[in-house]
């Protein structure tokens, strides 16, 4: 929030950096509650604002939107699936227990946590892949 260090670094980066940050201490590499501030937190860049959750960059509103129309469910009911999706992902990454096929064809154990982190793309692909998946 508005005391975050990251929010603090983030302003004074400028307008064009983004920083990503956790929001407890503990086991930050796997831990799915982290903020954004900075351009890629959008309107809610400021400290001010608070940041923006990183499940809305990795499940965006368009996303989201798309996905009720397709499963003929309210918005707010697809939100909270999408919710329970991202925490139970998390934790099957955490624990070893999820894994995507490559392009190749070999299996990968992810542990999105830290792929959130390193590549945000790559970890919003493999998410919005498997939810797909899940939920035909």
């Amino acid at each position: 929030g508005s005391s975050s260090f990251a929010a603090s670094m983030a302003a004074e980066l400028g307008k064009d950096a983004s920083v990503y940050a956790h929001l407890s201490a503990g086991h930050t590499v796997n831990n799915y509650s982290a903020r954004v501030f900075g351009a890629d937190a959008g309107k809610d860049a400021t400290k001010d604002k608070g940041g923006k959750h990183i499940f809305y960059l990795l499940y965006p509103d368009a996303f989201m939107t798309s996905e009720a129309a397709r499963l003929k469910k309210p918005k707010n009911d697809i939100v909270e699936l999408m919710w329970k999706h991202y925490t139970k992902r998390m934790s099957d990454g955490h624990s070893g227990k999820f894994e995507i096929t490559t392009a190749g064809g070999k299996k990968e154990k992810i542990e999105l946590g830290a792929e959130m982190f390193a590549d945000i793309n790559r970890a919003k692909t493999i998410l919005q892949a498997d939810w797909t998946a899940a939920n035909p």
